[in-house]
C-alpha cells in the first residue's frame, strides 16, 4: 500500500485542533482513538516525518505532558474568550491505551530502522527519548525500553553493518 505524505501546513492546524479537543477534555475523541487502537497509531507512525504528527503522537502517548489547559497559548487563535463552565473530570478521562501497550515501542522501533527520511528518524528518536524519559522503570514502556532487544535493535540501527559484513543486521527486525 502506498500511503501519500502530510503536508506540513494541514498537519499543523491538525495538531491545533487537536489540542485544543485534548485541552476540553473530550471523552469522546479518546474513546474514538482507543477504539481505533493500533491501526491507527501505525498510520500515525508511518507520518513522523513530519514535526506535527510527531508532536501530536506525543501527546497521545504521554497523556500527562501536553493535556493541561494553557490558555496563553490559546491568544490570538479566537478561542481565549470561549470559555465554558468548568466540570471536573477524573484525571484518567485522558488516558490514552497506547501509553500502556509495549507493541506502541515496536511500531516506533520499526519506523526508526526502515526510516530513509532523517527527519522521521530524529522525529522517532524524539518520542523514545521522551518515551524513556517520562516512563517509570516497572512501566510497560519503561520494561519495554530497557530491554536487552530493543537495545539491540537501537544499537543496530545507530551502528549499521558495513557493507558484506554479516548479516546479524536481521537483529534490528527480529526485536519487533
Amino acid at each position: 500500500i502506498q500511503y501519500s505524505r502530510l503536508s506540513h501546513r494541514l498537519a499543523g492546524y491538525f495538531e491545533k485542533v487537536l489540542n485544543i479537543v485534548f485541552r476540553r477534555k473530550s471523552m469522546s475523541v479518546v474513546s474514538y482513538i482507543n477504539g481505533c487502537g493500533l491501526p491507527l497509531l501505525q498510520s500515525f507512525a508511518r507520518q513522523l516525518h513530519n514535526h506535527s504528527a510527531m508532536q501530536s503522537l506525543r501527546v497521545l502517548l504521554l497523556p500527562g505532558i501536553g493535556m493541561a489547559r494553557e490558555d496563553s497559548s490559546m491568544v490570538g487563535y479566537g478561542f481565549d474568550d470561549m470559555h465554558e463552565p468548568e466540570q471536573p473530570e477524573p484525571e484518567t478521562s485522558l488516558d490514552c491505551s497506547w501509553h500502556s501497550d509495549e507493541k506502541v515501542i515496536d511500531v516506533l522501533l520499526e519506523q526508526l530502522v526502515t526510516a530513509t527520511d532523517a527527519d522521521k528518524r530524529m522525529h522517532v528518536s524524539e518520542l523514545l527519548l521522551s518515551l524513556l524519559d517520562m516512563s517509570a522503570a516497572d512501566s510497560p514502556f519503561g520494561k519495554k525500553l530497557t530491554s536487552s532487544t530493543t537495545a539491540e535493535a537501537l544499537v543496530a540501527c545507530a551502528v549499521p553493518q558495513p557493507p558484506g559484513g554479516d548479516s546479524s543486521a536481521s537483529v534490528a527486525t527480529a526485536a519487533m
